[in-house]
This record gives C-alpha cells, structure tokens and sequence, in this order.
C-alpha cells in the first residue's frame, strides 16, 4: 500500500497541476513520529518487512518534502 503511495503521489507532483498534498504530507509526518522509530529498530535487527516498509516510507517522505533523517 505504501508503494502504491508513493508512486501515486510521484505521479501527482509530476502533472502540471498544482496538487495539495497537504493532508497525505500531516498523515506522513503522524508516521514518522509514531510508526517509522519501531520500524527502524526492527530494521536494525533485520526485519525484512520492516526494512522494506522503511525503503518505501522515506521514498515517500522525500516526495513530500519531510525530513527523515537517519
């Protein structure tokens, strides 16, 4: 779902429309703060799920301008 995410909001950035992302970019920063610290700890310990989910969120964060640090 995540991956689906982020391609469509890849999509929507590339139109030349001007498209509000603001709801998905607070939904993101509320995953960032609560869900991606556990997944980087499981990351750590070589969850593969959880490794992948990391991938795709901070390809996702990156599209949407957060900043997710290391």
């Amino acid at each position: 779902m995540l991956a689906g995410l982020d391609a469509a909001v890849g999509l929507a950035s590339s139109l030349p429309l001007d498209v509000n992302l603001a709801k998905i970019q607070n939904i993101c920063y509320d995953l960032l703060q609560t869900v991606y610290p556990e997944s980087q700890k499981k990351d750590a310990a070589k969850d593969q799920k959880a490794s992948t989910w990391a991938e795709h969120f901070r390809a996702l964060a990156e599209k949407l301008s957060l900043y997710v640090g290391e």
